[in-house]
């Protein structure tokens, strides 16, 4: 049906309310009675607005025919009007299109932070810890007891160097009889400890910790050597690496835990910056010495198997086993060959690519053996077999580094690092694994070789096989000390007779282990050195 000019919208039956119980519930519009002159529209804010809105764009479209106007009265042509219109309209939907990009970047950058947000709240508050970290377990509230505990650290540390610690290296050397301490600072930033990993220990009586520990410090650390006017020192450090500690044995008495173990698993990374060192180094009795050689023997100071013990309790039993406790095994390493290896040789100004002359470095804590070089050989052949005793497991790792020799500084061609933990579990392990930092990949043999503490056994093996053992490097036998008398370890028979199957260079595979603790010396003469 259509509707007059004069009327409004008919609501239809579907648009009508239904009458309420309460007349006062009704809108205030239901009873409002259309203008005539409003073209039936109700009257109120929201018409004044729509009517505004009208109004407006007719304007705007009137703006536009201003130009048209001015051209006709000045007399020019309405091409001229219509290409700026085409620029200023073409300029007009750019500064749109950027508008909206922008918009719906922004947009995008918040529902991000909202939704970053939104997750760290849910991870930090309503997430364990171990969900996150299932092996390593943040510690902040122990950096927090390390920073206060900073202080008064350095206040022992500098009673230990100059109560201890001078004495011995006065002691040392009778060219150092002047050596003092004279400044001994650890500074404001102390050392933090990255995350805590717990172990299961091997006996009840046993805690292992592994801590993180990260520390780049101001520490100033000055000595001097009056008699030849020498003043060195220390002047900044960083240290990164893995400490185990051992809380061994756990007692039904306080303090608990009868004495605490320190030590590196691995070799840390140790840079120290120094100062003077030139001037120290030109003392005569220290001429042989380097600054490699410094840091080798600190670095090596805390390494397994050197260990730190702290007795926790007077007359503790088994100090010498807790200080140096048998090796859990042997590994029998054999470094078979590598292939792929990258070249480093250049001929003729580099136009010219040759091959390398790798060697291999095998390393698993302090222990170290270097392979013979083979010259002209990106797949090199060694067939060497080390044997390395293993103190901790897990966490030590065996490392094996190929070189390239050169006259004047060898080249790095790759690394490989593998858990003992693995080899423990295999048994026999023989793969090729791959170089990291390079290229190639190198073959190894590993075979975990397990210790028997039985005297009868190794004498048994020593009357089987005594002609060939007087050739061998003894890798078990008696291990004493003062108060308990002598013990013995050996290896299982079996090994001899594998031994007879391995063809190993540069040594003949070894049967048994000695060990020996060292406890202290008494009334040694005194040296007349100096």
């Amino acid at each position: 049906m259509e509707r007059s000019p004069g009327e409004g919208p008919s609501p239809s039956p579907m648009d009508q309310p239904s009458a309420p119980s309460d007349p006062t519930d009704q809108p205030p519009a239901a009873h409002a009675k259309p203008d005539p002159g409003s073209g039936g529209q109700p009257a109120g804010p929201g018409a004044a607005g729509e009517a505004l809105a009208v109004l407006t764009s007719f304007g705007r479209r009137l703006l536009v025919l201003i130009p048209v106007y001015l051209a006709g009265a000045v007399g020019l042509s309405v091409g001229f009007v219509l290409f700026g219109l085409a620029l200023y309209l073409g300029w007009r939907r750019v500064r749109d299109e950027k508008e909206r990009s922008l918009r719906a970047a922004r947009q995008l950058l918040d529902d991000e932070e909202q939704l970053t947000a939104k997750t760290l709240y849910m991870s930090h508050r309503e997430l364990p810890a171990w969900v996150s970290f299932p092996d390593v377990e943040k510690a902040e509230w122990l950096n927090k007891i390390v920073a206060q505990v900073w202080p008064f650290l350095g206040q022992y540390m500098e009673k230990l160097l100059a109560e201890t610690v001078a004495p011995a290296v006065r002691g040392s050397n009778p060219h150092l009889q002047t050596f003092t301490f004279t400044r001994v600072e650890l500074g404001e930033k102390p050392l933090r400890i990255i995350g805590v990993k717990v172990h299961p220990g091997r006996r009840k009586e046993q805690i292992l910790l592994d801590l993180n520990i990260s520390y780049v410090g101001d520490v100033q650390i000055d000595v001097e050597v009056k008699k030849y006017f020498c003043k060195a020192g220390v002047k900044g450090m960083q240290l990164h690496g893995v400490l185990r500690v051992i809380l061994e044995p756990l007692i039904g008495d306080l303090p608990i835990v009868g004495a605490v173990s320190m030590f590196f698993i691995r070799r840390p990374t140790l840079d120290i910056n120094w100062t003077g060192m030139t001037n120290l180094l030109d003392i005569p009795g220290l001429s042989s010495l380097s600054d490699t050689m410094i840091m080798d023997s600190i670095a090596a100071f805390l390494v397994l198997p050197n260990r730190l013990l702290v007795p926790l309790v007077p007359d503790l039993q088994d100090v010498a086993q807790l200080r140096s406790p048998l090796p859990r095994g042997i590994i029998r390493i054999h470094l078979l060959a590598a292939r792929g290896l990258s070249s480093k040789d250049k001929y003729v100004k580099g136009l010219i690519e040759g091959k390398s002359d790798p060697y291999a470095l095998v390393r698993l804590g302090t222990q170290t053996f270097c392979s013979r070089v083979i010259d002209e050989e990106l797949n090199p052949q060694w067939r060497e077999t080390y044997e390395v005793m293993v103190h901790e497991v897990p966490g030590q790792e065996i490392e094996v580094e190929v070189f390239d020799k050169d006259p004047d500084k060898d080249d790095f061609l790759g690394r490989m690092k593998l858990d003992v933990g693995k080899v423990l579990q295999a048994g026999v392990l023989d793969d090729w694994f791959p170089l990291q930092g390079g290229q190639g990949q190198v073959h190894l043999r590993l075979e975990w070789l397990s210790l028997l503490s039985d005297a009868e056994k190794l004498e048994q093996v020593s009357h089987m096989e005594n002609r060939k053992v007087a050739g061998e490097k003894q890798v078990a036998g008696s291990v004493g000390d003062s108060e308990r008398g002598p013990r013995s370890i050996t290896t299982s028979p079996q090994v001899l007779q594998w031994n007879r199957g391995v063809s190993s260079r540069p040594e003949p595979p070894s049967a048994a282990i000695v060990v020996v603790y060292l406890d202290r010396g008494q009334d040694l003469p005194v040296s007349s050195a100096g």
